[in-house]
């Protein structure tokens, strides 16, 4: 969510991956469902505030909701030793994060990958928690990872059908309520659905609008 930088102090410098480019605003960070790709929580930071601080929030919500999963799926944003760790200790899942070579050494992206890749076995063997390991590189991986594809749907509608990324608002209270707001459309689209026998519609916005 973009805003002018004169006009929201609440809201700060980020950078945007998808539009490639700076962004001066919000960032909302949702937990979904594999399974039926509809948010179960979410938060919401200013647009510098990195993924891997929101991830401890994340953890710490599906422990007192009492979400109990095994594998864990997110985007590069969150690869860190630190959220690596909150996953596996905390909710004793398997962390499914492709590797972030960014700030890896090497001349190439190649180089940057083979070298985090490298630090990230060393330290699943050091700390004793190989079993948890499984390369990004692998067949396992990204055929587990496809479910992320799944998952992005509700992004998708979040953006495109219900205007996410449309705020109109200043302040952090008002960025809250509009993301929140949003949430709580695509939980009773999806609901309505189910209770009128068509759960293929459940993420159909446009079927449900007046």
């Amino acid at each position: 969510m973009v805003h002018e930088k004169s006009k929201d102090r609440d809201a700060s410098w980020g950078y945007d991956n998808h539009r490639d480019r700076y962004v001066y605003g919000y960032k909302v960070h949702v937990l979904l469902d594999s399974e039926t790709a509809l948010p179960i929580t979410m938060t919401v930071t200013a647009a510098g505030c990195g993924e891997n601080m929101a991830a401890a929030w994340f953890v710490a919500m599906m422990l007192k909701l009492g979400v109990r999963v095994k594998k864990f799926f997110a985007d590069a944003g969150y690869d860190s030793y630190t959220t690596r760790l909150l996953v596996i200790g905390k909710l004793k899942a398997i962390p499914f994060i492709p590797f972030n070579p960014r700030s890896s050494a090497g001349k190439t992206k190649e180089e940057k990958m083979k070298r985090r890749t490298e630090l990230r076995r060393r330290w699943y063997k050091k700390n004793f928690l190989r079993r948890w390991w499984v390369d990004p590189a692998s067949k396992r991986f990204d055929r587990e990872y496809d479910v992320r594809t799944f998952s992005e749907q509700g992004f998708s509608v979040g953006k495109g059908s219900l205007g996410l990324d449309s705020l109109m608002h200043r302040g952090m209270e008002g960025a809250t309520l509009h993301s929140t707001t949003i949430c709580i459309v695509m939980l009773a689209v999806a609901n309505t659905a189910v209770q009128i026998g068509r759960p293929d519609l459940m993420r159909c916005i446009r079927c449900f609008s007046a």
